[in-house]
């Protein structure tokens, strides 16, 4: 995850989910190894990838949210393809009008999101749990939809035999 170190110390020390001491360590380390202080952070586990993730939101000014997978229709989840989901780790759980609301692991570059054009886009952070469980929503239904349809197409196909 691509966060500003000032603006991520910033507000890991205005929340207090660090403090000025382990804050100190973890920069002392950050120049010494030569890395970002998301990365050490995580590497000395001073912080998860989801607390991580909801100090990179609050320091950037992008939301965290917690998605409720039931409550996600499959066709806002279908704005973007299974697949793409999956890879990117990013799913559609919202849409007003012409506003798509998407929740992602780690901040997207704009390019990466793929959506209709006439729609405009609000990127929410999310928890590695939350994005599973859409994701395995995503997939049930259409493993349960899609797999039945192309179930009942494949029995009324003929049968041939090519060992004759």
């Amino acid at each position: 995850m691509v966060v500003d170190d000032g603006q991520l110390h910033s507000f890991l020390l205005e929340s207090g989910m660090l403090s000025r001491r382990d804050l100190a360590i973890a920069q002392e380390q950050a120049r010494e190894k030569n890395q970002p202080l998301a990365q050490t952070l995580l590497s000395l586990s001073m912080l998860s990838a989801d607390e991580l993730r909801k100090a990179a939101g609050g320091s950037t000014g992008v939301p965290f949210i917690k998605l409720y997978p039931e409550d996600i229709s499959f066709d806002v989840l279908s704005l973007i393809p299974e697949p793409f989901s999956r890879m990117h780790q990013v799913v559609a759980y919202k849409k007003e009008r012409n506003m798509i609301e998407v929740a992602v692991l780690d901040l997207p570059t704009p390019h990466m999101l793929f959506v209709d054009p006439d729609s405009r886009v609000r990127i929410r952070l999310t928890d590695s749990q939350s994005m599973r469980g859409a994701l395995m929503r995503y997939q049930k239904y259409l493993k349960r939809h899609v797999g039945d349809h192309i179930a009942r197409e494949a029995q009324s196909l003929p049968v041939e035999d090519i060992h004759t």
